[in-house]
């Protein structure tokens, strides 16, 4: 039987992968396909369905995407409400809208919804989406407008006082009525829905049904517990919050009856009755990690965090704290960071260490920036998407109209002239007739035409409101641009000029790509003696940071340095040596067993000593490609990164090569490089270009001039990209050299 299992396994951790890359594969493929329906269907029914068929498609990976691609299926129908035909649009934006977490858009297409249902008369559904737009305005902090949907909710409930849905609505009522310090007409929704709830709660025969009503009551006096917590009414809130904790663990509702736990810890810290806030706060973070809520877990960290500097014991919060910032960060959750940044700034300020106060207060400024412009570029382009769905919408609308005008006016001429020729006996009747007729029509007209042009001029307003919101993020992107040209400036200055490797290797090429202005790629030079052969030694690297962009050149100006000083202050020229002492310097600079922060580096260094014609090559992941009389070797580097936590106990190595080539006949080339060319996707079918084509690329060209050889790794790339319609995703470094 264990022998089957473990078939079984090794199956599943074989093929799985495949299946799944076949299946994205796939999926890419189709996205091609529909694109070129889209770009070939006329008929706007049809464009809506592939319109659909595109979001669904991109619903997961690029929700930006996919609700652009409603907004245009809704354009196409011309219509300003909820239909038959557009609802799985207006349904899958709902979801689209709320993965994005866009309350604007999200309230707004709600009460679209809303409206359609309470036309075809389907209370239950317009209840589901009064209560998301009721949330959404909530979220925004539009209270009035929460209310209203919230009560309109209510109202349609009315019918049925008792109901669990009625007593829900009288309790979003109230929160929102506390949130707003109206307590006093807080407190009668909060005690009618206890009241009636528990009522409800006692009628209830079926384990489910009891279920849901004890969630009610777990909801409800938690609300009620905050209502006095707001009040100063320690003792009540505490009282309350227990309560609900009791109603949440009977609903077996996990991480509710956790966070009940977390509001228990609140209480008793304000009653600086310590021990107990940590056994809640510890409690409520172990529930939580057994049902892998780990954004809750971070915040109950930072709970436990708070405590311990409260209690005055600085160390366990630097550990409780430590872990709540490496889980943010591996769930790249910013709100969480920021939360945790705050309280490591908390930490540091009560100890006094006002240095690293100051450098978790730089980075969460940093980090509160990145958030605000991801947010504000995010909305501009959902405003974006939704500007023109009006403006197309309003546009079809006027051209409609300007065509309804010439059709009647032609029809108005065909008459008059008709007329005319049949009834020329009564010519004075009939011209009087019909110069009434033609001034009314021509009135109609203006009249029409002066609503087409107030449309047009709304239409330019709204671009006007766009162009304003535009022009404030372009002058952000400008100001932020020029501070990364700059930064561009100083990392420019720091990498070795390529005439200096020319010329010791006349023979050599640097191709050097970064994604953005500034790169988390670099390369290294350094000419050295060796203190103990008194031999001239040539070290060269080629290094990959991690990220790109300004994340990857704060690391290259840090890697660069240390090069700096080990090969030339230290004099280490044994490329495993360079390795260990470089690992060493950059965990201790950036105090990764500390922070467990995980940056680093890969790369790949060769010391070239002409005089005995031989190279020793050591890589951290990075490999050394050579070709010596036309014959390939690959040789892999170590297993092991720069940098990233790693254990006192354990001994991390480098292994070095030796390589002579002395006995070449013909010519012995070397070339060093990143990972960014072989990662990079494109071709008909955006694959990425992978290690093996880019061996047999260099193989092929390895014979040519080295500026041609530069040229035609450049150009190939490019054509790869364009080919397969992808931009470029990392930075890419190759550097080569002959060396005889």
């Amino acid at each position: 039987m264990k022998t089957l299992s473990f078939f079984v396994s090794l199956c599943l951790f074989v093929f799985l992968p495949l299946f799944a890359q076949d299946k994205a594969e796939q999926n890419d493929k189709d996205l091609v396909a529909l694109k070129e329906q889209l770009r070939t269907t006329q008929q706007p029914d049809k464009k809506i369905v592939v319109l659909y068929q595109l979001a669904q498609a991109t619903f997961q990976s690029q929700p930006a995407e996919s609700i652009k691609y409603l907004y245009e299926a809704i354009a196409q129908a011309d219509d300003t409400v909820v239909t038959a035909k557009l609802l799985p649009s207006y349904l899958l934006l709902q979801d689209a809208l709320k993965k994005q977490a866009d309350n604007t858009q999200l309230a707004e297409n709600s009460e679209l919804l809303a409206a359609y249902y309470q036309k075809q008369q389907q209370p239950t559904e317009q209840v589901v989406y009064l209560r998301m737009a009721g949330s959404a305005c909530e979220q925004l902090g539009d209270y009035e407008k929460a209310l209203q949907f919230y009560r309109q909710w209510a109202d349609l409930m009315q019918a049925q006082e008792g109901s669990l849905s009625y007593l829900e609505a009288l309790n979003a009522i109230g929160i929102v009525l506390r949130t707003q310090r109206n307590f006093d007409k807080a407190k009668p929704y909060f005690v009618e829905t206890m009241r009636k709830g528990n009522v409800l709660y006692k009628k209830q025969a079926k384990d489910e049904d009891k279920r849901k009503v004890a969630l009610l009551l777990g909801d409800s006096y938690n609300a009620w517990g905050g209502w006095h917590y707001w009040q100063q009414s320690i003792d009540s809130a505490l009282f309350y919050f227990q309560k609900s904790y009791q109603f949440r663990f009977q609903a077996k509702d996990t991480v509710a009856f956790a966070k009940s736990m977390n509001n228990i810890g609140l209480i008793y810290r304000r009653k600086k009755d310590y021990a107990n806030a940590l056994k809640n706060f510890k409690a409520c973070l172990q529930v939580l990690q057994t049902q892998q809520d780990s954004l809750s877990a971070i915040t109950a960290l930072n709970n436990i965090g708070k405590t311990y500097i409260l209690m005055q014991d600085g160390e366990k919060a630097t550990q409780i704290l430590a872990k709540a910032l490496e889980l943010a960060q591996r769930k790249k959750a910013k709100p969480k960071i920021i939360e945790t940044y705050e309280t490591l700034i908390e930490l540091y300020d009560s100890t006094r260490n006002y240095q690293k106060a100051f450098a978790y207060q730089a980075k969460l400024a940093l980090l509160k920036d990145s958030l605000y412009d991801e947010r504000t570029a995010e909305h501009a382009a959902t405003m974006q998407a939704r500007y023109e769905t009006n403006r197309h919408r309003q546009e079809v609308e006027a051209q409609k109209a300007v065509h309804e005008l010439e059709v009647q006016n032609q029809t108005n001429r065909t008459r008059f002239v008709f007329g005319a020729l049949v009834l020329a006996i009564i010519a004075a009747g009939i011209f009087y007739s019909r110069f009434r007729l033609k001034k009314k029509s021509n009135e109609q007209l203006q009249q029409q035409y002066a609503e087409i042009n107030q449309q047009k001029e709304e239409i330019e307003a709204q671009r006007g409101y766009i162009e304003d919101q535009n022009n404030t993020l372009i002058k952000q992107h400008q100001d932020i641009l020029s501070s990364i040209n700059y930064a561009k400036r100083i990392q420019t200055a720091i990498l070795p000029p390529i005439d200096e490797i020319k010329k010791v290797f006349p023979q050599s090429f640097v191709l050097f790509l970064p994604k953005d202005v500034v790169s988390g790629d670099f390369f290294w030079f350094a000419e050295e003696t060796d203190p103990k052969t008194q031999e001239i030694c040539h070290v060269i690297a080629a290094v990959d940071c991690t990220g790109h962009g300004v994340p990857g050149a704060f690391m290259s100006l840090i890697g660069n340095t240390l090069l700096d000083e080990i090969v030339h202050i230290l004099q280490i020229l044994s490329p495993d040596l360079i390795l260990l002492e470089l690992d060493k310097r950059i965990r201790k600079i950036l105090k990764q067993n500390e922070t467990l922060q995980r940056d680093g580096m890969d790369l790949a260094i060769c010391t070239i000593n002409r005089s005995q014609q031989t190279i020793t090559y050591a890589g951290a992941m990075n490999p050394l490609f050579i070709l010596r009389d036309g014959q390939p070797e690959l040789i892999k580097g170590s297993r092991n990164p720069i940098g990233g936590v790693w254990a006192e106990a354990e001994i991390k190595s480098f292994e070095k090569h030796t390589i002579s080539y002395a006995n070449v006949q013909q010519n012995a080339t070397i070339y060093l490089f990143s990972d960014g060319y072989q990662d990079q996707f494109g071709g008909a079918e955006s694959k990425k270009f992978m290690l093996k084509n880019f061996k047999t690329l260099l193989a092929d060209i390895h014979t040519k001039p080295f500026a041609e050889q530069q040229q035609i790794l450049h150009t190939t790339l490019v054509k790869w990209r364009e080919q397969g319609q992808e931009s470029q995703i990392d930075d890419v470094l190759v550097m080569g050299l002959a060396l005889k």
